[in-house]
């Protein structure tokens, strides 16, 4: 018919997950946590869960005292929901490497910022009411993230989304 064929990814599995980054890759992450001082078991999900608005998907969510821990997957060139945190006692999330790397950029008032997150740079800090997107970049991206303070905030309440892409 002339209309050009769309040519879907794979559903992102464990198995594909364990291809891009090795057998070992859930031990990276319980090994981030460790290196971050957070000793607690992450709870893997059985299935990779998207997030709205967002191509990345979450092999981890999980409240651990005060904070909301998760550890994210973005394909090559995929990217995050450009989201903010507002809400009070939220204190700001951090970004750090786990494999690949991510470019990304923060509006803050009266500043913005494109960065990069790689085996030079692994981690990012996020201030509370700032803009903020990433995008994997040159591969498959695997991130740990923590949002401190999300914990004490209702679910609904952690992000505001704004639908223009920041790249």
């Amino acid at each position: 018919n002339g209309s050009p064929a769309v040519i879907e990814k794979p559903q992102l599995t464990y198995t594909r997950i364990a291809e891009m980054f090795g057998d070992n890759y859930k031990q990276l992450v319980v090994d981030t946590a460790i290196q971050l001082g957070i000793n607690s078991e992450l709870k893997f999900f059985a299935v990779p869960k998207p997030h709205e608005g967002s191509k990345a998907k979450y092999l981890v969510e999980q409240e651990i005292g005060e904070d909301l821990i998760l550890a994210s997957v973005l394909e090559d060139g995929e990217e995050s929901s450009e989201h903010r945190h507002r809400k009070s006692p939220m204190r700001g999330e951090y970004y750090r490497r786990v494999r690949g790397n991510l470019t990304g950029r923060i509006e803050g008032e009266g500043f913005s910022e494109d960065f990069e997150i790689n085996e030079e740079n692994p981690d990012k800090h996020v201030p509370m009411n700032a803009w903020h997107q990433v995008k994997a970049k040159g591969g498959p991206a695997l991130t740990f993230i923590i949002m401190w303070g999300a914990a004490l905030v209702p679910a609904d309440e952690r992000h505001e989304h704004r639908n223009s892409a920041a790249f």
